[in-house]
């Protein structure tokens, strides 16, 4: 199902991006409100890592946090 969307065409190597290590508790609706104050923008993170759910994550993982998010989600929607 997520292989059929646009997100692969993004390269990440071209945004800057912080790193969270996935926690006990954790959701991307969560980081996306710790990060951007924006709960509903959640679906970029996982567009991001490519790995769309809570599920795709464990314990330890690392999520990179693209810092110009506006820029990626207009190449993602574009």
């Amino acid at each position: 199902f997520f292989e059929n969307f646009g997100f692969q065409k993004t390269d990440n190597e071209t945004y800057r991006f912080v790193e969270h290590i996935w926690g006990k508790g954790d959701r991307l609706y969560k980081i996306a409100r710790k990060y951007y104050e924006d709960k509903d923008i959640f679906w970029l993170i996982g567009c991001f890592n490519k790995k769309p759910t809570d599920a795709h994550y464990k314990l330890g993982d690392v999520v990179l946090i693209p810092l110009e998010a506006d820029i990626y989600y207009n190449q993602v929607i574009s």
